[in-house]
């Protein structure tokens, strides 16, 4: 009688324990949504364009369950439940993580602002580790495999509140990637900024495989009040993007925060000229985005650098 090898035996064990892993588990968490009740279309687009360059042929559509392909799940914030937007119906590739706290982002209709960013953090933190799945998807370990975080401004300073939190459990995390990370903390954008609604300032915490931050000032002041400064974090990449996005003249200076995540898009779908919230990727005069003034060119910067694409990631500092 053939026997079972003891490795196989606990292999197995830790399985049934945990249940199975997905090819890959991406989160992406927006950051402030003046009176918005959903997150920003860029969002889903973005979300869309990872699960194509994970090999979903159908972008997040409906495919005969035998061809390999990913799917789209959305927080739900008055339940904690994870709610299917698209993509397969079982866990069969990558699953991107819509993570919604657009509400809770502003807090002007919730009565607060002072706090929201690290509750916000715990509940992702909490629907991580313990989570409401759709049917089909009940016994997937959403933090077994390799987890990607995607954060933008606020989303960002969400996004590593949680990941400290995994820190504290002893749960690793391949790559947490910022965008402009904007904690709103009364340092940045005085006078429009001038608020403390208590963020932190995101960290790099010694679980994370690799961290990647893109960035990008103008120094607020009243010209600039609107375009809310990011900020350098000593992540392994930690990019100034402000050169090639503004360009010499800054002809749009009211934009680049938000061009910060178009342009991690483009590293995305290299053929998208848009991040279907409306803003243009690469289009301002007198500047490149890629390529110029110390940022890589597209096809090897930002998204090259994740497990998907598997680029060679830089070496840590000391």
């Amino acid at each position: 009688m053939r026997t079972t090898p003891l490795a196989t035996l606990v292999v197995l064990a830790t399985l049934a324990a945990t249940g199975p892993a997905a090819a890959g588990i991406t989160v992406i968490t927006h950051g402030f949504a003046l009176l918005a009740t959903e997150p920003p279309e860029w969002a889903y687009t973005l979300g869309t364009a990872i699960l194509e360059r994970a090999g979903d042929p159908s972008g997040c559509g409906a495919l005969p369950a035998e061809i390999p392909l990913g799917t789209m799940l959305e927080y739900d914030p008055d339940t904690g439940a994870w709610q299917p937007i698209c993509g397969s119906s079982t866990p069969n590739g990558e699953i991107v993580l819509i993570f919604d706290w657009a509400r809770e982002s502003d807090g002007l209709d919730l009565g607060g602002t002072q706090g929201f960013a690290e509750a916000a953090a715990d509940a992702l933190y909490a629907a991580l580790r313990d989570p409401d799945l759709p049917a089909g998807f009940e016994s997937l370990d959403l933090l077994a495999g390799d987890v990607h975080f995607i954060g933008h401004s606020r989303g960002a300073v969400v996004n590593s509140d949680c990941v400290e939190r995994l820190a504290a459990a002893n749960l690793p995390v391949d790559q947490v990637t910022t965008l402009d990370p904007h904690p709103v903390d009364g340092t940045l954008d005085f006078p429009l900024d001038a608020a403390d609604w208590g963020d932190h300032t995101p960290g790099i915490w010694n679980n994370v495989a690799f961290a990647d931050n893109y960035w990008r000032a103008d120094g607020g002041g009243i010209a600039h009040a609107g375009d809310f400064d990011g900020i350098p974090i000593g992540a392994d990449v930690d990019l100034d993007l402000g050169a090639a996005i503004e360009g010499p003249f800054d002809v749009d200076p009211v934009f680049e925060h938000t061009e910060v995540h178009a342009w991690y898009h483009g590293t995305v779908d290299l053929a998208a000229g848009d991040d279907g919230d409306g803003t243009s990727i690469d289009a301002e005069p007198f500047t490149n985005w890629y390529g110029d003034g110390g940022v890589p060119p597209r096809a090897s910067g930002g998204f090259h650098l994740s497990a998907i694409v598997g680029g060679t990631r830089p070496a840590a500092g000391p």
